[in-house]
């Protein structure tokens, strides 16, 4: 016993504490796990010779750690409350979504080369007008003319391809 006052000061418990507590998130069962961990130091050192004391609190801790999981494992479920909203989307809007987006991709593969990287550039990357501009040796009106045309041949496609094909032959394309 007078190994273990000695060489498990109250910093090392405090240590102790800690590696439990950032293990289990919960200060309560962080104490009681401390205790139980400095008991299992207690008895094992009564009975046999430690060369580390330190070295074994880690390891007792580790274990009594493991213990509550497992026992918390067979006993505690979370009950699943019934009152929160499921805000994940059903399987038709993922469907619909996953047609859009490749809708979306065909219809910006149908952009002309120049109108199809300035969109991707300014919308999708976030540059700048005159980063742009610079590099592709355009003006900046010449940048914003080519996005401003580019939208709205996205809009156009988007609205064209959701309309049902007896509309579009109507003239509504």
């Amino acid at each position: 016993m007078a190994d273990l006052d000695t060489e498990l000061t109250a910093s090392h418990r405090k240590d102790i504490f800690a590696y439990i507590l950032k293990r289990v998130r919960d200060r309560d069962l962080a104490e009681d796990l401390t205790q139980d961990t400095m008991t299992r130091l207690y008895e094992y050192s009564s009975r046999a010779d430690v060369r580390s004391m330190r070295a074994l609190a880690y390891k007792a801790a580790e274990n009594v750690v493991r213990s509550q999981f497992r026992k918390a494992g067979r006993r505690h479920h979370t009950p699943i409350d019934s009152d929160l909203p499921d805000t994940a989307p059903c399987s038709e809007q993922v469907v619909m979504d996953r047609q859009r987006l490749d809708l979306l991709k065909q219809v910006i593969a149908s952009l002309s080369p120049r109108r199809r990287e300035v969109l991707l550039r300014r919308r999708v990357q976030g540059e700048s007008y005159d980063a742009i501009a610079s590099s592709m040796g355009l003006s900046r009106a010449g940048v914003e003319k080519h996005l401003t045309r580019a939208l709205g041949d996205l809009r156009k496609g988007m609205d064209e391809h959701a309309l049902p094909p007896s509309l579009r032959e109507e003239g509504h394309s």
